[in-house]
């Protein structure tokens, strides 16, 4: 269990103790822990993502194998160097290419430029 997990835990049974002392009804308890679960569980975002080794630059594209779940995860491997690296503090997914396009964007990763 990492840290962050028995944190997260941590807090969930000290809401339901603080929950029960204050005499509320188990669906009422339990209503406050699945919203707290909720407002606490960390969704991956979605990014393009190359490997920040310069000899390297490869597209780190995160899938499900037969060895690796793709949990939501802050740390990835590049596949080609094994560089571990971290792009933000939060839980992102390498991705091939992202769902959306701006009106001012002049690039995306499948060579679709609207200059």
């Amino acid at each position: 269990m990492t840290k962050d997990e028995a944190n997260f835990l941590r807090h969930g049974v000290a809401k339901l103790l603080a929950l029960h002392r204050d005499g509320l009804t188990p669906e009422v308890a339990l209503t406050e822990i699945a919203l707290f679960i909720d407002s606490h569980d960390e969704k991956p975002i979605n990014m393009i993502i190359f490997c920040p080794n310069p000899l390297c630059n490869s597209q780190h594209i995160d899938r499900v194998t037969e060895d690796w779940s793709n949990p939501a995860h802050r740390s990835h491997k590049c596949e080609f160097c094994g560089c571990i690296f971290r792009f933000a503090d939060t839980a992102t997914n390498g991705v091939a290419k992202i769902e959306t396009i701006g009106k001012n964007d002049n690039w995306s990763i499948d060579g679709d430029r609207r200059i």
